[in-house]
């Protein structure tokens, strides 16, 4: 095996051989956090329905649970944000305890806190720039992939809109409101790659 430490100069732009070379050296944790990521925004699972045989979001999710106690490089940074994100949980609990419908509230409860507990895996797990700069690419390819797909869908109907607008794949962003949050997230994001990289990779 390889043991040779590469740096974020060494990643680019998709030098898979160094990237790979570093991912299978990282802990269990974060592969079992990328997997989820992959799970939620690419749905694998939504594209071929034989797979779909398990809750692959919960079983990634679980793993990085369990991975994380054997991760020694874990750290959970202080921040004011981890505040606000209990506070909103607290709220939720409680909107759900005081619903009028709360059946309603109950069967949806996992939505908000299958996140709430990623954020705190995502900011414990990814402490270094090379987890960071990996977990990116990730994110900015599958929700590509979404971006893609939706906009596939709108030039064959003929470039016209729904009442609705567009849909994304069923999950998360299925509804056109959460789509819509996930592509403005996405562009800056991309955007920022592309100005800082553009003189270090290939024109293409």
């Amino acid at each position: 095996m390889d043991q040779k430490k590469y740096s974020i100069e060494d990643f680019y732009f998709l030098k898979i051989g160094s990237l790979y070379k570093t991912f299978i050296l990282q802990p269990f944790s974060f592969w079992m956090l990328c997997g989820y990521l992959v799970i939620e925004f690419v749905r694998p699972q939504s594209l071929f329905p034989a797979i779909d045989i398990i809750p692959w979001a919960q079983f990634f999710l679980m793993g990085a649970i369990i991975g994380v106690f054997f991760d020694d490089s874990k750290k959970l940074p202080s921040t004011i944000a981890n505040v606000y994100i209990i506070l909103f949980a607290i709220m939720i609990l409680l909107s759900t305890v005081l619903a009028e419908y709360p059946e309603y509230s109950r069967e949806y409860l996992m939505y908000f806190f299958g996140w709430f507990i990623a954020y705190f895996l995502i900011i414990t797990i990814v402490n270094t720039k090379e987890k960071f700069y990996m977990i990116l690419l990730i994110y900015v390819f599958a929700a590509g992939k979404i971006a893609v797909g939706t906009s596939k869908n709108w030039a064959m109907r003929g470039f016209s809109f729904q009442s609705w607008g567009l849909v994304g794949p069923p999950g998360y962003f299925q509804n056109s409101g959460e789509l819509a949050i996930l592509m403005v997230m996405l562009f800056p994001i991309a955007f920022f790659l592309f100005v800082n990289l553009k003189d270090k990779i290939a024109l293409w």
